[in-house]
């Protein structure tokens, strides 16, 4: 899903990692990790792992809702916001590769979706990442959506989380986290089941 032709066998012998910046910056340890489930007319045929980056934001919003500041804070991720980042990215010939996001972003560069996310796709895991019940909370969620063929269609070369005030608006609310990655062509013939593991 990364190039021009799609591939045509399923990648359950082929996991491709992106490329990623999670290792220690700035003093922080990431511990964030997405997957992405692509299927074409119902056929699995592309599965990409990588990590991300949290930005500055995120530790204001929890902030916020620890201290029940809740003004500019009242709910903590409501989004999963794709964009297309920008085409120059795509210059594999030359060599180039993503950006490196920073600490900084508020916003995507350029976003062109909007997944709402419900407390029934966020749910508490153990350390393999195993789901565990609400009862039992842990350190760790995963928040999962599916973005059907009917959604999001177009280039997707980056994603993040928004919570607090955000609202279904694009660049809306604080921004948790940015990864950006090699164009992922979304067509209406594709569905998309995204998910992220977030350890606090």
């Amino acid at each position: 899903m990364f190039t021009d032709n799609v591939r045509k066998t399923k990648i359950n012998e082929e996991v491709l990692q992106m490329n990623t910046n999670y290792e220690e910056k700035s003093n922080r340890v990431l511990h964030w990790k997405c997957r992405d489930e692509v299927y074409k007319n119902g056929e699995l045929i592309d599965v990409i792992e990588g990590e991300n980056l949290v930005v500055d934001k995120c530790s204001v919003l929890i902030a916020g809702l620890l201290g029940l500041k809740t003004a500019q804070t009242p709910s903590g991720i409501q989004y999963w916001a794709i964009g297309s980042g920008s085409s120059s990215w795509d210059d594999l010939w030359g060599g180039a590769t993503p950006p490196t996001p920073a600490a900084n972003t508020t916003q995507l560069v350029a976003e062109i979706y909007r997944k709402a996310i419900t407390a029934a796709n966020i749910k508490f895991v153990d350390g393999s990442g195993n789901e565990v019940a609400d009862t039992n909370p842990t350190n760790r969620i995963k928040i999962t959506v599916i973005i059907s063929e009917a959604e999001g269609n177009g280039n997707w070369r980056e994603f993040g989380l928004f919570g607090g005030n955000a609202t279904a608006s694009a660049n809306s609310g604080f921004m948790l986290n940015h990864k950006m990655h090699r164009i992922l062509s979304k067509t209406s013939e594709i569905s998309v089941t995204r998910s992220i593991i977030l350890e606090f």
